[in-house]
């Protein structure tokens, strides 16, 4: 048993790792869209669709570094090709979708506390898209 659960845990512990560096990338990466939208009048009048315009760039931009260090440094997969990786990204937009309806249900439904959404919203996307990408992108 605990040659099978101690590989797991130090995956969870590098998809973890990689996130957190990814999580820094998408979030300079989508105020570096937000700043750049406003200073070029890009969307203007609309901050909700420069936010939404902004987080999708940064998530789609940052997830070719989540790409890479989820295949070389988590999964160790050998495989190049375009089907772990389409998979891997329907993993990550369907995280990324997840995480944008709770953060709106929980805004603007509920009023929950705005603090504490992204940690809701990360308890309920990192572990599916963990096994997604373990059981699914990456067999």
């Amino acid at each position: 048993m605990k040659k099978k659960v101690f590989p797991l845990l130090v995956q969870i512990f590098k998809f973890g790792i990689v996130g957190i560096i990814n999580t820094f990338i998408s979030t300079v990466l989508t105020y570096t869209f937000l700043f750049l939208f406003k200073k070029f009048s890009f969307f203007s009048g609309n901050f909700e669709n420069q936010l939404f315009i902004s987080s999708f760039l940064g998530f789609s931009l940052s997830f070719f570094n989540a790409y890479f260090w989820n295949k070389k440094f988590v999964f160790g997969s050998k495989k190049d090709n375009t089907k772990s990786f389409f998979r891997s990204y329907c993993c990550y937009f369907l995280s990324w979708s997840i995480s944008y309806v709770l953060t709106y249900i929980l805004t603007n439904i509920i009023f929950f506390p705005k603090i504490y959404i992204p940690i809701l919203s990360l308890i309920a996307t990192v572990p599916l898209n963990f096994l997604a990408n373990k059981f699914w992108a990456f067999k």
